[in-house]
């Protein structure tokens, strides 16, 4: 591979699954030029270079690019890429494009319809300058203790030492690690098939939903304990709590799903990325620093 086919660009480096792409092993036969809204200073031989977006010097010839950055915001990045020389582009969206778009919450409703505006927004410019998109929707995406899902669920039994779920909480997720989901990214650059097509990213393991915070609770050393209650009165506590501000980010449209089928396959990136995601596991190290096994627990 020459050394300008080697070279991959990063927007969002500074993210949950740009951060994962910097610890990738298949990233050692590359040049990663990484671009975040804070600097971050190179390292001797380390085959990383950051560069702060925005900067007018920052402006590097690269052709194969993959954004992590939310997606809405890279249309504001479009006239750099093409600065660049960009010909190549793999682009992080999510799932919630569809989990959400039938959601009670108008909130919710709002972000899949964003989400998929952007999807169509970068198609359009991208097949407007010969530009080979791929667009990855992951699931739930878990790791390093810097994800929303998992790092939330462990965060609130580690204060209260159980966790409430409504009904059975039977419905399945398939959680897949940031680091599969860079993986896919560095993947779909090269993946002749992967150009102008949508993937699904999901995990390696199909778990209900209660199964997959006992995990979180083994993490941490605890044994689980869980409070069931009917989802209607689990739903009002969330919104009463979201209301008084204890439990920001919280929808009670999120109670109905703990009992849906969320789960989804990802053939169609196995055939044409390769991907083989991990089932779910998580480490020490998939946890946020303040609650790992060991570590002072923040009340």
């Amino acid at each position: 591979m020459n050394p300008e086919r080697r070279k991959v660009g990063v927007i969002g480096a500074g993210g949950l699954v740009g951060r994962a792409l910097m610890a990738l092993p298949e990233k050692a036969d590359r040049t990663i030029v990484a671009y975040s809204r804070s600097a971050y200073p190179s390292q001797a031989g380390c085959s990383v270079v950051w560069k702060r977006l925005g900067d007018p010097n920052a402006v590097q010839t690269v052709s194969n690019w993959i954004s992590a950055a939310p997606i809405w915001g890279l249309s504001a990045y479009f006239d750099f890429l093409e600065r660049c020389g960009a010909t190549r582009l793999a682009v992080l969206s999510s799932n919630s494009a569809d989990v959400k778009s039938a959601s009670a919450d108008p909130a919710e409703r709002n972000l899949a319809v964003r989400l998929k505006q952007a999807e169509e927004e970068i198609a359009f410019w991208a097949k407007a300058r010969g530009i080979a998109y791929t667009i990855l929707r992951p699931v739930m995406i878990y790791g390093m203790g810097l994800d929303k899902n998992i790092s939330a669920i462990g965060r609130f039994i580690s204060r209260f030492d159980f966790f409430p779920l409504a009904g059975r909480a039977e419905g399945l997720r398939q959680p897949v690690h940031a680091c599969d989901v860079a993986g896919a990214g560095l993947s779909a650059l090269t993946a002749d098939a992967a150009a102008g097509r949508l993937y699904t990213i999901s995990g390696g393991e199909c778990l209900a939903y209660r199964d997959m915070v006992a995990r979180v609770f083994h993490a941490l050393g605890k044994s689980p304990r869980f409070l069931s209650f009917p989802v209607v009165v689990l739903k009002a506590a969330v919104k009463a709590a979201a209301r008084s501000g204890l439990m920001r980010g919280y929808s009670p449209a999120m109670i109905d799903r703990m009992n849906d089928d969320l789960s989804c396959g990802h053939a169609d990136a196995r055939r044409d990325l390769g991907f083989s995601p991990r089932p779910f596991h998580l480490g020490p190290e998939d946890l946020p620093p303040e609650i790992r096994p060991g570590g002072k627990v923040k009340g």
